[in-house]
């Protein structure tokens, strides 16, 4: 019997999690004047663990310009499965900003392959949603 309330608890917290994040998306949706994929070959699914931490430096080619820039980028373990990420670029006077969360979803040490989840913000000009 109270393996039962506690799986329903657990149920009923990941729905509260779903649902809060289904407005969010929703939200910037409807928020912005356009929505553009902001994404790089500079990441991997890999989550960092609890405490651990990352800086990189990202190479940025701009496809409407010739012009090039690098994206300072940090990441922190929250939890053994969600690391935090920021980002940002500076060209000219332009800025780039971003930021998301990524979560694991097979935490087996076994396994070679690994599948995260990722939800984020990023802002060049425009928002863009990165899912």
């Amino acid at each position: 019997m109270l393996v039962q309330g506690v799986e329903s608890q657990t149920i009923k917290r990941s729905m509260k999690k779903l649902i809060l994040l289904t407005a969010f998306i929703f939200t910037a949706f409807l928020t912005t004047d356009s929505v553009k994929a902001q994404d790089g070959f500079f990441s991997n699914a890999r989550t960092l663990e609890k405490g651990v931490g990352s800086v990189a430096l990202q190479p940025v080619f701009l496809t409407n310009q010739d012009d090039f820039m690098f994206i300072i980028r940090g990441g922190y373990g929250l939890t053994n499965s969600v690391t935090g990420h920021l980002k940002l670029g500076l060209f000219e006077d332009e800025t780039f900003f971003g930021g998301h969360f990524e979560t694991a979803l097979n935490n087996s040490a076994e396994s070679n392959i690994d599948v995260a989840a990722l939800v984020g913000v990023h802002s060049y000009g425009d928002l863009g949603l990165k899912l």
